[in-house]
C-alpha cells in the first residue's frame, strides 16, 4: 500500500492557497497597488482561467511539510500572472478596471512576494485576447484553463490559486445586484465584499454553500456505501461517495442522515465530522465548501431513487482497497471499478475507513463497546459525582 499512502500526502485540490487575505484593504493602499509594476494580475474568463503549457514554479516554501515538492507531481500546466505593463499592451488599465479584485498578500511562500489581483475578463471574446497576448507577449502559449481539467493538469499550490481566483470572480458577476431590493451593487474593500450605493445595510459577502459528503459504514463495519452520480455517465466504473447540500436551520449530522435516507434510503446514526474541501467549480459557478463525515448505518436495504442516483451499493473493504489503487492509475478501463483520486476528499474518507480502519466511533471511543453501554457508564459516573459533592457539602465543618 505504499503508493496508496504517499498519495494521501497529496493536499486536496483547492485548499493552501498561499495568500494572506486580511492584508491591508484600504482605498488609498489598493490603488498604489493596482498601479505597481510588482503587483501581480490574474485573467478569469468566465469559469477558466489564463495560462499555458509548461512546468510551473519550484514553489519553495516556509515548511517542506506544508506542500509536495515538484518532483512528486508532473502537472501539464501553470498559471501566467501578468504585470501592469504587461496588460497595457492589451489594452487592461489595471487602476481603473472596475473588475479588478484583491486576492491578497504572498506570506506563505517566496514564489509569491507581492500582492495579486484578479481580473475578471469575461466581457470580452476570449479568443481575441488570447490572439493579444500571444502577439504582445511573444514567447508563450497561452490557453484558457478551466473546468475540471485542471484538477489534474495544475500544481496544487496553483490549483488553490485559481479555484479562488475563478470563485471569486463568480461571486462577483452573480452578485452584482442586491437579491431582496434588486438594486445594483458595488465593490469595496477591493473585492471582499458589495455594498448598495445609497444603502449600507445592503452589503453581500462571498459566502460558500455548504453540504455534506459522507461515507457510510454498514451495521456491521464491514462494507460501506458508494453511489453513481448520474454525471458520472462517462465513467461507468465510477462510485464515490454520497453527497448533498445542506438545509436551512440543520445540522451536519442531520443532513448526513436526510441525505442518504433520500438517494439509498439507508438509515444512519452515528456520524463523525472528518475534514471538509472547498469546492469552486460548483454547480452554476457557485463555490462550494465539502464537510466530510463517516457514518454509521443502521439498516442495510438499499432503495435507490432514480431521480438522485444511478445506482447505490454496499462494497465490501477489500473491493474498496482495490478501487483505491485504480484511481492513482492514468489509463484504468471505463468500466473497472474506481473511486476518485486523491484530490478529492471522497478519496480520504473511503482511505481513512478502508486502509486506516476509521470508524464513525470517536477516536476515543472503542468500537467493540455499545454507545448505548457507555452512556449508561456516563450517567453513572454524573451521578456518584453529584452525590459526593453532597456528601462533601453536608458534612463539611460548621463555623
Amino acid at each position: 500500500w505504499g503508493a496508496l499512502a504517499k498519495s494521501m500526502d497529496l493536499p486536496q485540490a483547492f485548499e493552501g492557497c498561499p495568500f494572506n487575505r486580511n492584508c491591508k484593504r484600504d482605498a488609498h493602499t489598493v490603488d498604489t497597488l493596482r498601479a505597481s509594476p510588482a503587483s501581480k494580475f490574474y485573467l478569469v474568463h468566465g469559469d477558466g482561467i489564463i495560462g499555458s503549457s509548461g512546468s510551473p514554479p519550484s514553489f519553495r516554501t516556509q515548511s517542506s511539510n506544508t506542500f509536495l515538492s515538484r518532483s512528486t507531481l508532473t502537472p501539464s500546466k501553470r498559471l501566467i500572472h501578468f504585470t501592469t505593463l504587461d496588460l497595457e499592451k492589451i489594452g487592461i488599465a489595471t487602476e481603473t478596471s472596475e473588475k479588478t479584485y484583491l486576492l491578497g498578500s504572498a506570506a506563505l511562500t517566496t514564489d509569491y512576494p507581492a500582492y495579486h489581483f484578479v481580473i475578471d475578463i469575461s466581457h470580452m471574446d476570449a479568443n481575441t485576447t488570447l490572439t493579444n497576448l500571444k502577439s504582445n507577449i511573444p514567447g508563450t502559449e497561452f490557453e484558457l484553463l478551466g473546468g475540471r481539467t485542471v484538477l489534474t493538469t495544475l500544481h496544487p499550490l496553483e490549483l488553490a490559486i485559481a479555484g479562488y481566483a475563478i470563485s471569486l470572480a463568480s461571486w462577483h458577476q452573480q452578485s452584482a445586484f442586491l437579491g431582496s431590493t434588486g438594486e445594483a451593487t458595488d465593490v469595496i474593500d477591493a473585492g471582499g465584499k458589495r455594498q448598495t450605493a445609497n444603502n449600507p445595510a445592503g452589503r453581500v459577502y462571498p459566502n460558500p454553500r455548504p453540504a455534506v459528503i459522507m461515507l457510510i459504514v454498514s451495521p456491521d463495519g464491514q462494507s460501506c456505501l458508494l453511489g453513481r452520480s448520474k454525471r458520472f455517465r462517462n465513467m461507468k466504473g465510477m462510485y464515490s461517495c454520497l453527497a448533498g447540500f445542506m438545509d436551512i436551520s440543520e445540522s451536519v449530522e442531520e443532513a448526513v442522515r436526510r441525505e442518504t435516507l433520500e438517494e439509498a434510503n439507508v438509515q444512519v446514526g452515528h456520524v463523525r465530522l472528518m475534514g471538509s474541501q472547498p469546492w469552486p467549480i460548483g454547480r452554476g459557478g457557485a463555490c462550494e465548501v465539502m464537510i466530510g463525515c463517516i457514518g454509521q448505518a443502521t439498516s442495510n436495504d438499499i432503495t435507490v431513487d432514480p431521480k438522485e442516483m444511478e445506482d447505490v451499493q454496499w462494497f465490501p473493504r477489500e473491493t474498496v482497497r482495490e478501487m483505491l489503487q485504480r484511481s492513482l492509475k492514468t489509463n484504468v478501463p471505463g468500466d473497472e471499478l474506481i473511486v476518485p483520486g486523491p484530490w478529492a476528499i471522497a478519496h480520504h474518507l473511503i482511505y481513512a475507513w478502508a486502509i486506516q480502519g476509521q470508524t464513525p466511533l470517536s477516536t476515543n471511543e472503542s468500537a467493540s463497546a455499545p454507545l448505548k453501554v457507555r452512556s449508561v457508564w456516563t450517567h453513572l459516573a454524573s451521578a456518584l459525582a453529584g452525590a459526593t459533592i453532597v456528601w462533601i457539602l453536608l458534612n463539611r465543618p460548621r463555623l
